[in-house]
């Protein structure tokens, strides 16, 4: 017979462990990013966006644009939207980056950063809403370190209807 002592140890134990997450529950619910420098703020931008990272050229202002528009440069022979989401105007140094952001099928937009940091991974419910911008970017929410995370489906999206609106919708980018 077990004693009243071991039954209250053994549902002790039982009660201190932790529940165990399926595997796909857990990667679910995680997003990785990948946190990138501009103008010397630390931002972040989901990883499932990025179609590649590639050494920024020189864009070419494009006049009249509107912000996040900067311009465009030529990437693997064809020419793309730059966005640049720093406060005042973009240079491009030695470790600046276009970080393309796209799908397998397509690049739709470049975003120019100075420089590209690390990849972390962070649980989604553990980012925190972001207020309205008044860079006219899209965010998704704040790290529980104060790290901006870009809504990158929104700036590809955005890229997207304007293409569609506009009056040479042949074009691709």
């Amino acid at each position: 017979m077990i004693e009243h002592g071991e039954i209250l140890r053994r549902r002790a134990r039982a009660l201190a462990r932790a529940p165990v997450e399926s595997s796909e529950d857990a990667v679910a619910d995680q997003l990785h990013l990948l946190v990138v420098s501009v103008n010397g703020e630390r931002m972040a931008l989901p990883i499932d966006r990025i179609a590649a990272i590639s050494r920024a050229s020189v864009p070419v202002p494009l006049p009249r644009a509107v912000a996040p528009v900067y311009g465009v440069a030529v990437w693997r022979g064809r020419p793309l939207t730059v966005l640049s989401i720093s406060a005042g105007e973009p240079v491009v140094g030695a470790d600046s980056r276009f970080v393309v952001l796209g799908d397998a099928r397509r690049a739709d937009v470049a975003l120019l950063v100075d420089e590209v940091d690390d990849v972390r991974v962070v649980p989604r419910e553990s980012i925190t809403a972001a207020s309205p911008s008044m860079r006219r970017v899209a965010f998704l929410g704040i790290t529980a370190d104060a790290m901006l995370v870009i809504d990158a489906s929104s700036l590809v999206r955005d890229r997207r209807e304007s293409l569609q609106h506009s009056p040479d919708s042949t074009r691709t980018a």
